[in-house]
């Protein structure tokens, strides 16, 4: 007479597990994959068609923003400072060049395709989106 112990070691090693486990990743609704920003963080603006981000000295706000394919993004200056948008990965997106924006400058811009894409300002943050920088999450 076969055990189940023995029932169900069998299974595991020819199907992955027991219990009905397919050793699949589970989804994740924390940190993004691409830049370790936690899903809670994101301001949801999925509704909207265009989206205003305020350029403040050493910060956009908001920061992290969700927003459907093809939503316009625009970028006001009210700082003191000269800013620019940069993608934090080299073609992703064209960013907003500095000369184009001091303080006062309206500027726009709209992500391609579905993903997440870091920008910062080269002047007061990083590529690796330290000081100065956000993340847009773009959802289909």
């Amino acid at each position: 007479m076969v055990s189940t112990l023995a029932i169900c070691a069998t299974l595991m090693l020819a199907a992955g597990g027991c219990g009905g486990s397919t050793n699949q990743p589970e989804s994740s609704t924390g940190p993004t994959a691409t830049f370790g920003v936690d899903a809670s963080k994101f301001v949801d603006m999925t509704s909207k068609a265009t989206v205003e981000i305020n350029v403040v000295d050493n910060t956009f706000e908001p920061s992290f923003v969700k927003v459907s394919k093809g939503t316009k993004l625009v970028f006001t200056n009210n700082g003191r400072n000269e800013h620019n948008v940069t993608a934090a990965e080299e073609g992703a997106f064209t960013g907003i060049k500095q000369a184009d924006f001091s303080p006062g400058k309206v500027a726009s811009l709209t992500v391609g395709g579905l993903g997440e894409y870091g920008y910062f300002c080269s002047i007061h943050g990083t590529k690796k989106l330290n000081g100065q920088s956000g993340v847009i999450l773009v959802v289909g």
